[in-house]
């Protein structure tokens, strides 16, 4: 009996020990299947993200239950968890519209409890450079970080898609109808900042909305103008090319105007809104998402409406 109860006990730690490494297996199959698409893993909890409307008016374009205000001198007043946190940051704004790139419109949001970050000022790529403000502990302290040799000065979008890895977009009039538009990256939490690749060289209008997936893979949103839109370019190598995002909706929103705002990404989920408008007034918004970050975007029915390649 003890010979026969030893042989279960060693066939139990085989088969444990099997089942073990098929997990371990499973795991590394995993893990390599990401390192060949060259996608990385993305933070789970999203925070409030900011867009502009068609007329340069920031809109929510995602509530993670966190939000901005200012008070009547401009300073700007955080709150968490539907208000349940409150802070304010080290930082006011203009709020007569005599400031240039120091206004409410001029400035970039991004609100989660793990990662706060605003990015304000006026940018020309010499003596003037973008700030960025930055709270990992729901706006007890605060670093404020500038970004040497940025540019823009009027809509700005930032966003994190975990702790380490966030992306700034800023944009500056550059006559009528024209803003040239910048790309920056960090990879250590804010701290440094690098510039990206635009696509100022194929589209220069007015940004709309702003927003990345992983490190090689992002979107900015424009302002429609006689097509109607929605006009958005991505990129698929961390901002080395640009091109447009052919996205063919229902022909029963062709009589409105497409305001694309900014896309947010829970993993490889993503959530595309397109603003409606008719003549001038919001009519409602369409969502679009996406299950392999942004490579494909469908509309709620299921159909897919814009089909990438990856590289």
């Amino acid at each position: 009996m003890k010979a026969r109860f030893s042989h279960r006990v060693n066939r139990y730690k085989k088969h444990a020990i099997s089942l073990l490494c098929t997990a371990l297996l499973s795991i590394s199959s995993v893990g390599a299947v990401g390192a060949c698409g060259s996608v990385k893993s993305m933070n789970a909890k999203p925070g409030t993200m900011y867009s502009h409307s068609s007329s340069g008016e920031p809109v929510i374009a995602y509530d993670a239950g966190n939000s901005y205000s200012l008070d009547q001198e401009g300073h700007v007043l955080i709150s968490y968890r539907n208000g349940d946190v409150t802070a304010q940051a080290p930082l006011t704004l203009d709020t007569t519209g005599s400031v240039q790139g120091m206004g409410r419109a001029d400035t970039g949001f991004y609100i989660a409890e793990e990662k706060t970050a605003i990015v304000y000022g006026f940018a020309n790529g010499q003596s003037s450079q973008l700030h960025v403000l930055i709270s990992e502990d729901m706006g007890k302290t605060w670093t404020d970080t500038p970004i040497p040799g940025s540019a823009g000065y009027d809509t700005k979008f930032i966003g994190f898609t975990n702790k380490a890895e966030g992306w700034i977009v800023s944009g500056g009039s550059a006559g009528a109808g024209r803003s040239l538009n910048h790309v920056y990256q960090t990879s250590d939490g804010g701290k440094t900042w690098r510039e990206l690749g635009n696509p100022n060289d194929q589209y220069t209008e007015q940004l709309t909305g702003a927003g990345f997936s992983s490190g090689d893979i992002g979107f900015l949103g424009y302002r429609y103008y006689a097509d109607k839109g929605p006009t958005v370019y991505w990129t698929q190598d961390g901002g080395k090319s640009w091109e447009k995002l052919v996205i063919s909706l229902s022909d029963s929103w062709d009589a409105y105007q497409k305001t694309p705002l900014s896309p947010v990404f829970n993993g490889k989920d993503g959530r595309l809104p397109i603003l409606l408008s008719l003549d001038g007034e919001v009519a409602g918004t369409v969502y679009l998402t996406s299950k392999d970050y942004g490579l494909t975007w469908n509309d709620e029915e299921g159909r897919i409406l814009s089909e990438g390649h990856y590289r």
